[in-house]
């Protein structure tokens, strides 16, 4: 389970590294990125907007 949270929270800090900026980045861009699959991607970008941490511009 630990094994799985470190992944999850690495990939997010991944996406808040490189899209930051965007208030809410392109799915298929940040898929791109990590190499996941879009449902994951989506409810991570949910997730990650939901906590404040894109657009900070």
């Amino acid at each position: 389970m630990t094994a799985t949270l470190d992944a999850r929270m690495e990939v997010m800090d991944c996406i808040k590294r490189n899209c930051e900026d965007e208030y809410y980045p392109d799915p298929e861009k940040v898929a791109h990125i990590t190499g996941l699959p879009l449902g994951i991607v989506f409810d991570l970008l949910i997730e990650l907007k939901n906590q404040g941490c894109l657009g900070k511009r």
